[in-house]
C-alpha cells in the first residue's frame, strides 16, 4: 500500500498527484498502479489498474501528426551504455544524425513509424543513424505492423528520394531487422562488414535517390528483400561480400540502373529473384539510367538461380571480368526466364547463359510478371531446389521471388512504385 487517503464524503472526483515517474525511467518503461474505494465499514471495491508509460520525449505536431521529438545528445553520438527505444503506439521524429557507440542499442517496436528531418537549410546535414561495432540494434515488425524510417516530408505531402541518407549497418553482430520498410533515403539499408549472426528478412526500400539495398564486405545473409524504384542499382553487392540472399525483388517503372549488381571481389550466391523494369520500349536519355537486369562484374565469382528478368530498357544479364563456363563454374545464372527487354544478354559473354544447356535458361514469358507487376498469374514451376546449395536457403522450387498470389509475401506492408500499400 502506497498510500491511504481520506476523501471528503461529498467529493464526486479526487485528483491523486502524488506519485511520479522516476527520472531515470527509459522510454516507455511501466508502472502499474492499482486503486479502491474503501467505506468506512471497510467494505472495498474491487482494485482498477493504470499503467503508466513513460515519455522521455517532448510532443511536436508536423502537419496533423503528433510525434515524440527524440532527444539528440550534442555530438550525436549514443554513448556506451546507453539505450534509445521507440515503443509501439508512438511515432517519432529525429532531426539530427545518429551514431550508436559500442555498447549502446537501438530498438523500435512494431508498428512505429520513425520520421527523419528533411533538410530546410543548404549546409544542413542528412539524417543518418549508424550502428557501429558493439552496439546492437533490434527492429522488429510484423506484416500488419511494420517499422517505417521514412521523410518528415512524408507529413506536408512534398518527399523526394533523397530526403534522408541511410540506416548504415556497420560491423555489428547480432542484430535483428525484420519487417522494416525505409522511403526516400539516399540508400535504403546500407550493410558493411557485417557477419551472418545478424538477422535480416523482410526489409523494404521505397523510393531511394541511389541503391536501395548496399552490401559489402560482409557475409551476412538475407531473405525477402525489396527495392522499389531506386534511382541507382537496387541491389548493389561489393567489397568481398560473400553472403547469400534468397526471395528478392527489384521494381521500376521510372529511372535506375541495374537490378542487381555484384562487383569487386564479391562473391555471393542469389535465389528466387524477380527483377522488373519499365519496360524495354522506354526511352529517356541515356544519361539518365542503365536499367538493366543482372550485372556479373567479380573476378571472384557469383550465382543467381531460378531468377525471372523482364522489362529492362538495356539487357537482361551483363557479364564483365570473368568468363562463364558452364553450371559448374564460378559464374552462374541458372533455372531462370529473361524476356520481353531490350536483349537478353549485354554482350557475347553472356550468350553462354542460354546457348548451354546446363544452365537451363529460357526466353519463355511468365504470364503476371511484366512491366507493371511482380505476381505470377500461377506458379512457375522450377526443377532447382535453393536448398541444395545450403542450410540458409528454403525449399522453394518456383521461379521468381513471389509463388503466387496466394503466397505473395509482400502484401499489406511492401509499397507499390505508385505509393499505394500492396
Amino acid at each position: 500500500m502506497l498510500e491511504t487517503i481520506a476523501l471528503n464524503a461529498t467529493a464526486t472526483s479526487f485528483t491523486y498527484n502524488t506519485q511520479t515517474v522516476p527520472s531515470d525511467a527509459s522510454e516507455g518503461q511501466e508502472y502499474i498502479y492499482q486503486f479502491l474505494l474503501a467505506d468506512n465499514a471497510n467494505q472495498e471495491s474491487s482494485r482498477v489498474d493504470l499503467t503508466i508509460n513513460a515519455a522521455l520525449y517532448d510532443e511536436i505536431t508536423i502537419g496533423s501528426e503528433t510525434l515524440y521529438d527524440v532527444t539528440i545528445p550534442q555530438d550525436g553520438i549514443v554513448a556506451t551504455g546507453t539505450s534509445i527505444k521507440f515503443i509501439a503506439g508512438r511515432n517519432y521524429y529525429i532531426t539530427k544524425p545518429l551514431s550508436f557507440d559500442d555498447g549502446s542499442s537501438l530498438t523500435i517496436e512494431e508498428g512505429v513509424t520513425v520520421y527523419m528531418k528533411k533538410p530546410t537549410e543548404v549546409d544542413e546535414l542528412l539524417i543518418e543513424i549508424t550502428i557501429n561495432p558493439g552496439s546492437q540494434i533490434s527492429i522488429i515488425g510484423t506484416a500488419t505492423n511494420p517499422v517505417v524510417l521514412t521523410s518528415s516530408a512524408t507529413l506536408t505531402g512534398d518527399p523526394e528520394p533523397g530526403d534522408w541518407e541511410r540506416l548504415d549497418l556497420d560491423g555489428n553482430s547480432n542484430g535483428v531487422i525484420q519487417y522494416l520498410r525505409t522511403e526516400y533515403a539516399e540508400i535504403g539499408l546500407r550493410v558493411d562488414n557485417c557477419d551472418d549472426s545478424n538477422i535480416i528478412e523482410y526489409v523494404t526500400v521505397f523510393k531511394s535517390s541511389d541503391e536501395g539495398f548496399y552490401i559489402t564486405d560482409s557475409n551476412v545473409n538475407a531473405k525477402y528483400l525489396a527495392a522499389i524504384e531506386t534511382g541507382d542499382s537496387n541491389f548493389r553487392l561489393g567489397g568481398e561480400y560473400s553472403g547469400n540472399l534468397q526471395f528478392l525483388i527489384a521494381y521500376n517503372v521510372g529511372g535506375g540502373e541495374e537490378a542487381f549488381y555484384m562487383r569487386d571481389d564479391s562473391n555471393t550466391t542469389l535465389a528466387n529473384v524477380t527483377a522488373v523494369g519499365p519496360g524495354k520500349e522506354t526511352n529517356l536519355a541515356p544519361d539518365e539510367f542503365e536499367n538493366g537486369g543482372i550485372r556479373f562484374r567479380s573476378p571472384i565469382g557469383g550465382k543467381v538461380y531460378n531468377a525471372v528478368i523482364t522489362g529492362m530498357p538495356d539487357w537482361g544479364v551483363r557479364v564483365q571480368e570473368v568468363v562463364p563456363t558452364d553450371i559448374d563454374g564460378t559464374v552462374v545464372f541458372a533455372y531462370s526466364n529473361v524476356y520481353e527487354n531490350d536483349s537478353r544478354n549485354d554482350d557475347v559473354d553472356g550468350d553462354i547463359f542460354f546457348d548451354e544447356a546446363s544452365f537451363n535458361n529460357s526466353e519463355d514469358v511468365i504470364a503476371g510478371i511484366a512491366t507493371g507487376s511482380i505476381v505470377p498469374t500461377t506458379e512457375e514451376v522450377s526443377s532447382f531446389d535453393p536448398s541444395t546449395l545450403g542450410s540458409f536457403f528454403s525449399a522453394a522450387l518456383f521461379k521468381g521471388a513471389i509463388q503466387d498470389s496466394s503466397n505473395d509475401w509482400t502484401s499489406g506492408w511492401v509499397k507499390n512504385p505508385d505509393g499505394t500499400i500492396r
